[in-house]
């Protein structure tokens, strides 16, 4: 360990320029360089740059068609990943979004592109809907058949009062019921008509 007074004359000794003479008054050596900066120089840590908060796009996420046969997932990272029934990851490749266009580029070779509007996407001949969207929730009730089950204690003919299980099921397109069949408890149904009385 150095102590204070060597630690003078060493620091001294290096201040001097070439053969023990002082350097310029602004700063240059005799050969014109400025000297570097001593091998101590204190660091001053920066901070890392900030991150910037990229939100993901907006077509980013899963897309099915209605019956949920096909199911494509649009990554952050652009790349998707695409099932087929029980054929998860059938096709896999990248993807590019241009305003509404979207040009695929899969693993395998080939090409293809499809056209967002809304949370509808438009691809291969195939409508598929952003999971979950009211778009997705109508798609999948068209065709659909909606039972509904109730009771009821309906008068008749006569006004004989009676109760009943009745079943009606509904055929749906586009948001719609097209057809309607109803059901009833025939036996329930055939005790009412026993206490009919006929004129």
């Amino acid at each position: 360990m150095l102590s204070g007074a060597c630690l003078v004359v060493l620091l001294g000794a290096c201040s001097g320029g070439p053969g023990g003479e002082n350097p310029a008054a602004d700063g240059t050596g005799q050969d014109g360089r400025r000297p570097s900066p001593p091998a101590t120089a204190l660091h001053i840590p920066t901070s890392p740059a900030p991150t910037a908060d990229v939100s993901p796009h907006p077509y980013v996420g899963m897309w099915v068609t209605a019956d949920g046969h096909i199911r494509q997932m649009l990554l952050p990272n652009g790349r998707y990943d695409e099932a087929r029934g029980e054929r998860e990851s059938a096709y896999t490749g990248s993807y590019r979004i241009t305003g509404t266009r979207i040009e695929y580029d899969d693993d395998t070779g080939f090409s293809a592109d499809g056209t967002f509007d809304g949370d509808i996407l438009h691809h291969g001949g195939y409508l598929f809907y952003r999971e979950g969207s009211d778009a997705h929730r109508e798609a999948r009730a068209d065709g659909a058949i909606a039972p509904i089950r109730f009771e009821g204690d309906p008068t008749a003919i006569g006004g004989v009062r009676h109760h009943n299980e009745y079943c009606w099921v509904r055929q749906l397109e586009s948001g719609k019921v097209v057809r309607c069949y109803t059901l009833l408890d025939m036996v329930a149904g055939g005790e009412l008509i026993d206490r009919i009385e006929l004129p």
